[in-house]
């Protein structure tokens, strides 16, 4: 903004002093307008394409944050169901150990028979039931990782913002040689 307004006050003062000088001068202010033109221009078209990088960088942030919600998502499902699968498993243990106590005290053998069968099936739950917690345990050790993935581009995306943000920063301060 403080180049627009030395480009309007040096047009002005360029202007007004034109009348009084010969027409040697009037070409050496003309480039020098040119010239000066010429340089906001660039910066105009510099100011364009990191406007544009910004506006790409943010939208890429918004959509990996959305992914990364995702990925968090699929974490805390995933920590349900192992939660669930061992906890069920647990229970399945505890069934276990007493149907095993009642057949350790009981000595009817019609009972003893439908303790050993309940105890078989009880057992045939209870490996099912641990192949699932392997299952939930690796499940829940991918999504982790996916997560460490997104959250790390997550990242990376808010460095290259910062970078961008500095660089503009450095560019619109003034440099001692724009003021003298």
């Amino acid at each position: 903004m403080r180049r627009y307004s030395l480009v309007a006050v040096a047009f002005f003062l360029a202007a007004t002093a034109a009348f009084g000088q010969s027409s040697h001068s009037d070409s050496q202010t003309l480039r020098a307008l040119l010239t000066e033109i010429r340089g906001l221009r660039e910066d105009f078209k510099a100011t364009t394409v990191a406007a544009e990088r910004l506006q790409i960088l943010v939208y890429r942030l918004q959509v990996q944050q959305q992914a990364t919600a995702r990925a968090q998502h699929e974490v805390d499902d995933a920590k349900s169901k192992m939660a669930d699968s061992e906890s069920r498993r647990k229970n399945l243990a505890a069934t276990l150990q007493r149907l095993e106590d009642a057949r350790d005290e009981n000595s009817s053998p019609a009972d003893l028979k439908s303790l050993d069968a309940n105890i078989a099936g009880i057992k045939s739950s209870l490996e099912a039931e641990q192949s699932q917690e392997q299952q939930a345990q690796a499940t829940e050790i991918q999504a982790e990782e996916q997560l460490r993935i997104e959250q790390s581009k997550v990242t990376e995306l808010e460095d290259r913002l910062n970078e961008l943000d500095r660089a503009l920063e450095n560019a619109n301060r003034p440099s001692a040689t724009q003021e003298n």
